[in-house]
């Protein structure tokens, strides 16, 4: 081998080896990091579908139950809230304390 052909070699080498180490430090290492940045992007979006569909299959359901608690809400007014409180509170008194027949005998259940 010549000595010009040799160190044409050695430079095309160097060159090889130099651009290999930018390609691997300077391309391939970001992309790596962008890459697993995108995929787990992609999992939670993936997640935040689930969680998506999964109201959409109970929006019957959590419909049904916000429209119970808005009728069951108390009243905006304070006296009326505290006025139908003390009704249900009475109600539910009574109705704990009535008579009630066990075994043949009256008894009084007081909880």
């Amino acid at each position: 081998m010549k000595i010009k052909n040799r160190q044409d070699f050695l430079v095309a080498v160097t060159i090889a080896v130099v651009g290999l180490f930018v390609a691997v430090n300077f391309i391939f290492t970001p992309l790596q990091g962008w890459w697993a940045e995108r995929q787990a992007q992609v999992r939670d979006l993936r997640a935040k579908v689930a969680d998506g569909n999964q109201l959409i299959k109970r929006e019957a359901g959590i419909r049904s139950h916000w429209d119970d608690m808005q009728a069951n809400a108390l009243p905006a007014s304070t006296s009326q809230a505290e006025q139908q409180f003390l009704i249900t509170g009475r109600r539910t008194a009574a109705r704990r304390s009535r008579a009630s027949c066990r075994n043949g005998k009256m008894t009084r259940r007081i909880i």
